[in-house]
């Protein structure tokens, strides 16, 4: 997700990294090439904030950036973008490597219906096909 402001881009990406077995995509925020904040975990209201200084000495002015997020899975997740109390955009975030914790859904569904009808059953059934 992306917005334009004073001639900057803000930028919000999301991704599954090494935590997305707990569902908790990697959030970071950005201006134009800079990482100002990430934010990861189990949790549904994750919030990313930084001051942005422009300027310096006498003419140094300092933003209150944030990007507050509503993050159910990872799926879709809904972002405001503010600069002090003035929401700049809103609108979804997209979250690469959405796989992942599929994959972890898919493995443990097989593991349970393994565990659930049994290794005699199994190995019958392996037999027919072997």
């Amino acid at each position: 997700m992306q917005a334009e402001w004073n001639d900057h881009v803000i930028t919000v990406r999301g991704s599954f990294s090494y935590r997305w077995f707990w569902l908790a995509p990697t959030y970071e925020l950005w201006i134009d090439d800079t990482l100002l904040d990430s934010s990861s975990g189990p949790v549904v209201h994750p919030s990313l904030e930084a001051i942005y200084v422009i300027g310096e000495g006498d003419d140094e002015v300092s933003h209150h950036i944030r990007a507050e997020l509503l993050s159910i899975l990872g799926v879709r997740p809904k972002c405001d973008v503010l600069v002090g109390d003035d929401v700049i955009t809103s609108d979804r975030v997209h979250v690469e490597n959405l796989i992942n914790p599929v994959l972890v859904f898919v493995i443990l569904t097989s593991i349970a219906l393994m565990g659930y009808i049994g290794p005699d059953a199994l190995r019958e059934l392996i037999s027919r096909f072997i």
